[in-house]
């Protein structure tokens, strides 16, 4: 007030709603302020509070003119900074005169020096009580204009520009302000605030340069309130103004903010540290070192934002395919790194049914495979239905069931590991080490010494050596695609190996040369009738050309003629069981069986026989069969007489010899296969292990080192 009104560049108070209103962006706090005119009357009460990043927003009530002619008015606005040294606000209004409503705004800007801190040591002690009219900048220019018509217009339309500036750190702030009106002239105000004591400014104004209309008056500051006194000699009256403070200072709550961006960041909830350190920074701006972390949150956010739109991305394209579980993972990922993402939590929510149903199912297929000891993808099953049911205890109590018994596993494999690694058998012993981390993944041991085998390898040139000059033996017994296998080992432990790279290439033509023979002798035995011998010949040409495909299009051929024989063999077994001839339809339907153990068919009528058959009979049957090392055949039958007379102690006794018989043949063929494992024949070691495993499909180990075979060969194939 004893400044002359102005509020273009100068100060900051609720009452900048009726001024410039860009300065209301200097209000940090919640306050709240009243001005009197009239004795015993209110001619302004406003409320102003701040919010850190979105800026001030003010709200006032106020009287203009004199008792009985006033106009009432209701005035919204908001500010805020951009940057440091801008500051902009706008202001409606809606003034009530004569019981009709008219609607205007107001717009300002405001240049300033950089905007200073809360808890800048720059100011003297005055400028840090509760809204000390000394500028808190070092200088500002300001441009606003008022009542911009809305609707009718009520008042013209004013322009005011103004500037003030501090003079020094403790010195006085000296305020000026132009007013312009359409068809007016224009009105010069001037101001100036000078601190006489810690908590006392002595302030005055003079409008127009009218002696006449000069004000002067005092404030008195406090920490969290002031009062101004002014007596105006235009009005000849002592006019009031107080204001004070509803919140915490603008320091209490920067310090807040980050105190609780940090305990924030320390819990690992990095997007409201961020919000936090942000808010800080708007009190303090010049602190540089939680500027630097919130420029590292925000970098780390960013990536997870990528991340997340990513995962959110392939959560949908998860939906539209009904892959309802991945989408679930997908969204748990993205909630992971933002659990307020509303996108996630939504979607999440919407395919829970479906979710619930596929879990279920993957339940199901767990368990199953569980039973069938396919550990493997049944642990795969278990561990993607935790990740998105993590309290499902059935899933929970299967995949610790499966973590043991790997464990377990992993132990053997490690075992067996150590045992090559001492024979300096790095390649093996490299195999088995990743097979124990494929199973325990924190197996330390079987990491460490993963590491000295694969160092180990780099020194192991003789094996080099060993592969070229068995490749050289085996050229010259002509067993060309065996001597292209060692070459090619040779290659993958040395790719530079000159030797072994000549010799490769000059090997080609006779492989060429090894499948055209091969096929040429497949040709003859098919034109003959030999139908086991061609598809024989055939093979071999697919095991070394997989892709040749006279070869696929001859094993198709004696595929439709063995089918042919089938039906042919079924259809006169069936006639001999017609015939009441059951000892020879039983022999038919045998054969069937030897050439499609599937035959469902032949399967029923090969019981149907036997059942026919006299007890007599069967044993002799059983024991020709067991005379012929047939002891499968054996078994079964005397298994159907034991079904008939279970007190046969004859057939008891030949059962028991042909189990311990064909456990012999099981050991017998697995010590073959590791001998030609040994060797790496690999293609001779699985048709031992699989003659064993037709004998007793559950042998653990010739399936396991089978299945290393394999993968022997399918690397020896990606290499050629």
């Amino acid at each position: 007030m004893q400044l002359g009104g102005m509020h273009s560049a100068s100060l900051a108070d609720p009452l900048a709603l009726l001024g410039n209103p860009a300065n209301l962006a200097g209000l940090r706090d919640v306050q709240i302020l009243f001005n009197t005119d009239d004795p015993y009357a209110v001619n302004f009460l406003g409320v102003s509070a701040h919010a850190p990043l979105w800026g001030t927003f003010a709200g006032g009530i106020s009287r203009m003119g004199v008792s009985g002619n006033s106009k009432k008015r209701v005035t919204l606005g908001w500010a805020r900074h951009f940057g440091r040294r801008l500051s902009s606000g706008i202001s409606l209004h809606g003034s009530r005169v004569n019981d009709e409503t008219f609607y205007s705004g107001a717009f300002g800007v405001q240049f300033h020096s950089a905007v200073p801190g809360t808890l800048n040591d720059y100011f003297p002690p005055t400028a840090k009580l509760f809204n000390p009219p000394v500028l808190p900048y070092r200088y500002a220019v300001g441009f606003h204009v008022q009542e911009i018509r809305l609707g009718e217009r009520l008042f013209e339309p004013t322009y005011n520009v103004g500037a003030a500036t501090r003079l020094y750190k403790t010195g006085p702030s000296i305020y000026a302000t132009l007013i312009l009106k359409k068809n007016d002239a224009s009105t010069p105000i001037l101001g100036v605030s000078i601190p006489v004591l810690s908590r006392v400014t002595v302030n005055g104004g003079i409008y127009d340069f009218d002696g006449k209309k000069t004000a002067l008056g005092a404030t008195l500051l406090a920490s969290n309130y002031n009062l101004d006194l002014v007596y105006s000699f235009a009005r000849e009256r002592l006019l009031l103004s107080f204001g004070f403070r509803l919140s915490a200072s603008p320091a209490t709550i920067a310090r807040s903010y980050l105190e609780r961006g940090s305990a924030l960041a320390k819990n690992g909830e990095y997007r409201k540290a961020l919000t936090e350190m942000r808010r800080y920074l708007v009190f303090e701006p010049d602190n540089a070192p939680t500027a630097q972390v919130a420029n590292l949150l925000s970098e780390r956010l960013k990536k997870e934002d990528n991340q997340i739109v990513s995962l959110l991305r392939q959560a949908e394209q998860n939906e539209k395919k009904s892959w309802y579980i991945s989408a679930a993972k997908n969204y748990l990922k993205a909630l992971e790194l933002d659990k307020n993402n509303s996108r996630a939590r939504k979607r999440l929510l919407l395919i829970q049914p479906k979710v619930d149903i596929y879990i279920n199912q993957m339940f199901n297929v767990g368990v199953q495979l569980f039973e069938q000891e396919n550990l493997p993808p049944a642990r795969r099953a278990f561990e993607n239905i935790l990740l998105v049911r993590k309290d499902h205890a059935e899933a929970q109590s299967y995949l610790q069931r499966i973590v043991e018994i790997q464990n377990k596993e992993a132990e053997e494999h490690f075992l067996r590991g150590l045992g090559y690694y001492s024979q300096k058998s790095y390649l093996k012993s490299i195999e088995a080490f990743e097979q124990a981390l494929a199973l325990n993944a924190d197996y330390a041991e079987a990491q460490r010494y993963l590491d000295l085998a694969q160092k180990s390898i780099e020194s192991q040139l003789s094996e080099v050596k060993r592969l070229l000059a068995e490749a050289e033996r085996l050229t010259r017994r002509q067993d060309f695609p065996a001597a292209m296998q060692r070459y090619q080992q040779a290659l993958s432990i040395d790719p530079n190996n000159q030797t072994a790279q000549e010799q490769a290439k000059r090997l080609e033509d006779r492989v060429k040369g090894y499948i055209a023979e091969k096929l040429q002798a497949g040709e003859k035995a098919y034109q003959r009738g030999s139908y086991d011998q061609a598809a024989e010949f055939f093979r071999q040409v697919l095991a070394t050309a997989p892709r040749d495909e006279t070869a696929k299009t001859f094993l198709q051929r004696i595929d439709q003629q063995q089918r042919q024989r089938i039906e042919e063999i079924f259809q006169r077994g069936q006639q001999q069981f017609d015939a009441k001839d059951f000892n020879r339809a039983l022999n038919s339907f045998e054969e069937v069986l030897s050439l499609d153990p599937n035959h469902a068919a032949a399967k029923q009528k090969k019981q149907e026989a036997m059942a026919k058959i006299s007890l007599a009979q069967l044993i002799e049957r059983g024991r020709a069969f067991y005379q012929q090392n047939q002891f499968f055949k054996a078994m079964e039958v005397f298994s159907q007489v034991l079904e008939q007379d279970p007190g046969n102690a004859a057939s008891q006794r030949f059962l028991e010899d042909c189990q311990e018989q064909l456990e012999l043949q099981v050991e017998k063929f697995f010590n073959q296969g590791m001998d030609s494992y040994a060797a790496e024949d690999y293609r001779e070691a699985i048709k031992m292990w699989d003659r064993a495993l037709q004998i007793n499909p559950n042998h653990a180990q010739s399936r396991s080192f089978k299945n290393r075979a394999l993968e022997r060969l399918q690397a020896l194939e990606q290499l050629r």
